[in-house]
């Protein structure tokens, strides 16, 4: 049979079985078959009950959307029996009481769960009771709740009960402070004010395991708009020690239990049933690929082949896969919440099977189009799960993303009424998906279809942005910066001179990430990495308490401070951020986190320069790199009344730079005044030493510009170097840029020995030795601790990052090309050899093709246009890294296209 004609039977018209309908209805015959007539948008039909026209919003009738525009075939009835011996299912319809059989190839059970284990069958407000035993036992069996108007009855009865609440201002519990609880109560409280609200919960906290920082804020509001609220309190109704211990001496007027789930998959037989889980088991057992199996491991339904043919998707099967002796952290696949999104994401697994047996057996395929070996997947743990979106009322709610099965796990990322529009959003947008909207399956389609793994990076300087602008359209991308702003570190010493030139160089970081970028910003001091467990520990800027974010890759991008004679390193050119280096540096009534505190600092040091000018002062620049050259020359030709000495242990300014830069660097200097000294060494303490530089008194003011001093303090020591620049504590590398530790092994890698983690730009050691080699002979020779060779390290890990998924999620071996896909190593970086050094604001020089060897490169543009050059370069700069648009133009290029150098020999080259 052509795949046209195989038959596919989804049992459940919700979320998952709409999802199947949308991904196999053009390719096979398929039935959806639910006992209800419509559907409802689950998550948000609690706010019907407070506001009942706001129930058509939610729901729409199932025979017209999936047989008119899906194109599949609709039963409205409940299934009573799945045989996978058969293939068949024995359902009963709506219009007759006769029971009826329908033959499948293949079946996706995605028929959900009930809510309310108290309950014989389970039942709650907030998903109707449908199932034809349960209706008679009931709460309300006057109402049939199969039925759109049933539905919609029952909404209304339950508002006009909760008006008389209001009306006699009644006392009400809601038993339960996970998210629904909280959404229940905060929406009566918001509609029916006069109600007296208590909510109790056994747990500590509101929101059961989601993160502190989420509770505190439901907490906080509840608090607020005066809801009682009991934590660490165990529900017992028959117990008068339990009312009294709520201010509940008689009972409340009205009780509502928003705990637990049932199951409710009645037409399986008991042997593929789980005998635990929540609500008592009862849940349809799986394998990792989400195919039916029995008690005793054994594939249910199956073909002669062995192939699956029955799936178990969404809020019915059991959701996890346990592993004996074995935590949950350790099990193939962990529990897994009963919410809309990983149903969603299961079920897209579950298609993504179908098709390939099909292929399999049918289409006598092996491979797929890469030439891949065709195979069944395996369900991850779905990204989707960690999202939870908590209402508090019409005009406050709460998002979370990152949850997991751990406590305290997930970061609160949006709130307030902000929050509130978002979830409104996801609302409207996802119903309409469902009811095959064309908005809203093209917002959501590359959403479930997308394999969306998690990126972290730490650091929101060039790589760090370089890093999101390559991956945020790709994988979920948080940045994680301690300061609230980027600076462009190379044209800073102008600043110092120029105050307002401060605001051409910076821009806050949170609007630029999440606005423009689309990735997450998190402001914070990142405390701990753990690679083993694949999380960051790190303490944001509004709370004294530590959080933790977990990530599927990491790319370290945090820089390096300056200094060496600092214990922390400190200089102008780069703000004091770390919390435990603020207290003990130079200016620590300034808190440089903030964008507003590095401005104060910036005119404080400039009115100092002033006082120096005004008294004619000595200032001495000791080192005469580009920094030195450039700091001298800044203040030389702004405050030209200090009298500048300017001192280097090498024969010349400039370090290894060419001759032709130095001596051009060296005129300028001589022409404004500016004393040099070369081949002299810096020693403060001796006396002889101020002679030799004509200033036996000393300076009225020394600024140190040489050096670097690393800045890892997150790092563990295993993954440190113990020598380098500034003593050590660089991050070790190796050649494809993933973290090593001092044994040489790999830090971070994943089970199958793919690194994870990765240190690009000023963080990591710069280079890779080779016992018994010089430099020239290194695999990667000593890099420069500036910006460009640092974003260029970012792009080869972002490509590694890619390749691996490919590998890893995607059961890719080769690329487009046919080429075997495998980690890049990383080259020479040609941008490294490019410096720019200002001689004030009127002159410069610019060397390109410098390397590690003295005396390398060449002078290529100097004086006016060289500076012109160098403001270009400034302005575009951070235009791409404000993620502006002719930025990004100008240097997207630069930094993507392959370049090989004449001279630099293959080893060098991309």
């Amino acid at each position: 049979m052509p795949p046209s004609q195989r038959r596919v039977l989804i049992i459940g018209g919700s979320f998952s079985g709409l999802a199947a309908g949308r991904d196999l209805g053009s390719h096979y015959l398929v039935t959806i078959i639910d006992a209800k007539e419509y559907f409802e948008y689950t998550p948000g039909v609690l706010r019907a009950y407070v506001k009942p026209k706001h129930l058509d919003a939610l729901t729409f009738t199932l025979q017209p959307v999936i047989e008119t525009r899906m194109g599949c075939k609709y039963i409205w009835g409940e299934v009573k029996e799945l045989n996978g011996a058969e293939k068949t299912a024995t359902y009963k319809p709506i219009f007759t009481s006769e029971r009826e059989t329908i033959d499948f190839d293949y079946c996706i059970i995605a028929a959900g769960c009930n809510f309310g284990p108290f309950h014989k069958w389970g039942e709650s407000l907030w998903f109707p009771t449908i199932h034809e035993d349960a209706r008679p036992e009931g709460s309300w069996p006057h109402l049939d709740e199969r039925y759109l108007e049933g539905r919609r009855r029952h909404v209304l009865e339950e508002f006009n009960f909760l008006k008389s609440l209001n009306d006699k201002s009644a006392t009400c519990l809601v038993v339960g402070a996970g998210f629904i609880g909280v959404e229940w109560a905060t929406e009566i409280q918001h509609f029916f004010p006069r109600v007296k609200l208590t909510i109790i919960d056994f747990l500590p906290q509101p929101l059961g395991p989601l993160p502190a920082s989420a509770a505190k804020y439901c907490e906080k509001y509840m608090n607020k708009v005066g809801i009682k609220q009991f934590y660490n309190t165990k529900y017992d109704a028959k117990n008068p020690e339990f009312w009294k211990s709520i201010d509940m001496v008689s009972g409340p007027d009205k009780e509502y239990v928003c705990i637990g789930v049932k199951a409710s998959n009645y037409f399986m037989p008991k042997e593929t049933l789980s005998e635990k889980g929540p609500g008592g088991g009862g849940w349809i057992l799986m394998n990792q690929n989400l195919s039916v199996k029995t008690r005793d491991g054994k594939l249910w339904g199956a073909d002669d082949k062995g192939f699956p043919r029955i799936y178990a998707v969404g809020d019915c099967n059991y959701g996890c896969i346990e592993e004996a002796g074995k935590k949950p952290d350790d099990w193939p696949l962990p529990p897994i919440p009963k919410i809309s999104y990983p149903g969603e994401e299961m079920c897209i697994v579950a298609c993504t099977n179908i098709e390939k047996i099909d292929r399999l057996l049918f289409q006598s395929k092996t491979v797929d189009c890469c030439g891949d070996p065709l195979k069944v997947w395996d369900m991850h743990w779905p990204w989707g799960a960690g999202m939870f979106a908590t209402s508090l009322g019409p005009d406050d709610a709460c998002f979370v993303a990152g949850a997991n099965w751990q406590k305290n796990s997930g970061l609160m990322c949006v709130w307030g009424q902000v929050c509130a529009v978002q979830k409104e959003f996801i609302e409207a947008s996802k119903t309409d998906e469902c009811a095959y909207g064309f908005i809203g399956r093209c917002i959501w389609y590359f959403v479930h279809h997308t394999p969306v793994r998690r990126v972290l990076i730490i650091g929101g300087s060039f790589s760090g942005l370089a890093a999101g602008r390559d991956l945020g359209s790709h994988y979920l991308v948080t940045i994680i910066d301690a300061k609230e702003y980027f600076e462009y570190t190379p044209g800073v010493l102008r600043a110092y001179v120029k105050p307002k030139h401060l605001d051409a160089l910076t821009f806050t970081l949170q609007p630029v990430i999440e606005t423009r970028m689309g990735c997450k910003f998190i402001w914070g001091e990142v405390k701990e990495l753990n690679a083993e467990q694949k999380t960051a520990t790190y303490k944001p800027i509004f709370t004294t308490e530590r959080e933790t974010i977990d990530f599927d890759y990491c790319i370290i991008a945090a820089g390096c401070n300056f200094g060496p004679f600092h214990k922390w390193g400190e200089s102008l050119w780069f703000p004091t951020i770390h919390e435990d280096a603020r207290p003990e540096g130079s200016w620590p009534h300034l808190d440089e986190r903030y964008l507003e505190g590095r401005r104060r600092h910036v005119l404080e040091e400039f009115n100092f320069l002033k006082s120096l000018h005004d008294k004619s002062a000595t200032c001495l620049v000791v080192g005469a790199g580009f920094i030195g050259v450039e700091w001298a020359t800044e203040i030389q030709h702004f405050f030209p009344r200090v009298k500048l000495t300017i001192i280097d242990f090498l024969p010349q300014p400039l370090g290894p730079l060419p001759a032709t830069a130095a001596k051009y660097c060296e005129k300028y200097m001589n022409k404004v005044g500016i004393k040099q000294f070369y081949n002299t060494k810096y020693d403060a303490k001796n006396p002889e030493f101020w002679k030799s530089i004509d200033l036996p008194n000393g300076p009225d003011k020394e600024y140190v510009c040489i050096g670097v001093k690393a800045s890892n303090y997150f790092m563990p020591k295993e993954t440190l170097s113990e020598k380098g620049p500034g003593g050590g504590g660089w991050i070790l590398m190796n050649q494809n840029l993933s973290v090593k530790t001092r044994d040489g092994k790999l830090w971070g890698a994943d089970e199958k020995g793919f690194p994870r983690i990765y240190a690009v730009g000023d963080c990591n050691y710069g280079c890779i030795e080779e016992a018994g080699k010089k430099p020239d002979d290194w695999p990667i020779p000593p890099i420069p601790k500036i910006s460009y060779p640092g974003e260029e390290m970012c792009i080869v890990a972002c490509t590694n990052i890619e390749k691996t998924d490919r590998l890893l999620f995607q059961s890719k071996t080769v690329d487009c090309c046919g080429d075997p896909l495998k980690v890049w190593d990383m080259h020479w970086p040609w941008g490294a050899g490019m410096f720019a050094t200002s001689l004030g604001p009127d002159d410069a020089c610019f060397v390109a093709g410098a390397n590690w060897q003295k005396n390398s490169g060449l002078m290529c543009v100097w004086g006016q246009v060289c500076a012109v050059q160098k403001e270009f370069i400034e302005a575009s700069k951070t235009d791409e890294c404000a993620y502006g648009f002719i930025g990004r133009c100008i240097w997207y290029f630069v930094h993507h296209t392959p370049v090989h150098l004449f001279g630099g020999g293959p080893r060098w080259g991309y």
